[in-house]
């Protein structure tokens, strides 16, 4: 008699695999109080439930199988997300080179090796607490979002808030040349070793996940929660495309800050000559709204504005971001800041803020005021607003 035959009827799975699923089933209790589950790692519980062979690692392919056959389905449900959060590991770890690239392709220029080493691993800190299909989740919603952003003012380190110490932004000039976009070093040979940086972060927070108990905060409960990674029949190549779209905007998302460059929301009329009567030209980064709201995406030197960007252009021509886009997933990333503790946006799995730039609303009356009694922007956008430009 077959392995499967044995198995009761009752005990295969029915239905589409999903979030759904894993909620109905109560599978974050069944993890979180399994036997043993203190005190068991992965590969050790794999072995327990009759799937030796299933090791997961950078470098690894782990395979739950078929359901039930001969792993039971609350077993299986907890191999068939592993597999495939080990999948998007690997690939992230896959994407770091077009993650890096897509930072000094747009500059058309090459970054010092010190503010590009914080900046990965800031960003790959960031990768950590980001879910399986966010970036997907994020094009969906972005689009024609910008006319329903509301005023949310104050600071936004979000996402990334657990490694936002990394990052060092403070209001004085910094030892680097002020023009921040003309003056970097070549990094030439140096890119090898800070690929290998990036790589060597993830696969040390896969490791940790590995060698902690299925049971804790650090393992498989509080990563596989509310089923995060049962998305709806995801496809290989959608999870590999997610991973490195994820990988370049959580990358951009680092270099904005590490310039300084901000979202400004609502300072301007829309009543010049780009579309909506956004403002023009190849190096501004400007979007309105339908009905009348602009964003911009401007920099901060010293306490000046700056609303030429070298190469703007190029973020959408090139690389597909475009600043409706860009502004409208940072704000949403701010609201939802707002809306969750620091240690919550920390350990959830399925963060969607990948794009974490600072974001300034100018309809704040604190920062709307100090714009009126004529206080610069930068000024008013971090006295009023918090924010660290």
């Amino acid at each position: 008699m077959s392995a499967l035959s044995q198995i009761p009827l009752a005990n295969c799975i029915n239905g589409p695999i999903n979030p759904e699923l894993w909620n109905s089933l109560g599978m974050d209790n069944y993890l979180k109080n399994y036997l043993g589950g203190k005190n068991l790692t992965l590969t050790q519980y794999a072995a327990s439930v009759h799937s030796a062979n299933f090791i997961c690692g950078i470098g690894r392919r782990c395979l739950a199988g078929q359901p039930c056959a001969p792993v039971q389905k609350l077993d299986w449900l907890v191999l068939y997300s592993s597999q495939q959060w080990n999948f998007y590991m690997n690939s992230l770890h896959d994407a770091v080179e077009a993650s890096i690239s897509i930072v000094v392709g747009w500059t058309g220029l090459t970054i010092t090796v010190g503010i590009l080493s914080i900046m990965v691993l800031a960003a790959a800190s960031a990768l950590m607490f980001v879910g399986p299909t966010a970036y997907t989740l994020l094009a969906a919603e972005a689009v024609g979002e910008g006319a329903a952003v509301e005023a949310v003012g104050g600071s936004a380190v979000i996402g990334s808030a657990a490694v936002a110490p990394l990052i060092v932004r403070r209001h004085q000039k910094e030892t680097l040349s002020t023009d921040l976009f003309g003056a970097y070093a070549r990094l030439d040979n140096d890119l090898t070793i800070l690929y290998s940086k990036l790589k060597k972060v993830i696969f040390l927070n896969v490791d940790a996940v590995l060698r902690s108990p299925i049971s804790s905060d650090q393992g498989l409960y509080n990563l596989l929660k509310n089923g995060t990674f049962l998305t709806a029949n995801p496809s290989k190549l959608a999870l590999e495309a997610d991973a490195r779209r994820m990988a370049q905007l959580t990358m951009m998302s680092e270099l904005f800050k590490s310039l300084r460059m901000f979202i400004l929301v609502g300072k301007d009329p829309c009543i010049y000559d780009g579309p909506n009567g956004a403002f023009s030209g190849i190096d501004i980064l400007s979007y309105c709204t339908p009905d009348g709201l602009m964003m911009n995406i401007v920099r901060a030197e010293g306490d000046k504005l700056v609303q030429k960007i070298p190469h703007a252009d190029l973020l959408t021509v090139k690389y597909g971001f475009s600043t409706e886009f860009l502004a409208s997933t940072a704000i949403r990333c701010q609201v939802r800041s707002k809306n969750s503790s620091q240690a919550e946006s920390k350990n959830n799995q399925n963060d969607q803020c990948a794009f974490t730039a600072p974001v300034c609303d100018a309809r704040v009356p604190d920062i709307r005021n100090k714009i009126l009694s004529h206080q610069k922007v930068v000024i008013a956008c971090r006295e009023g607003g918090k924010l660290l430009i």
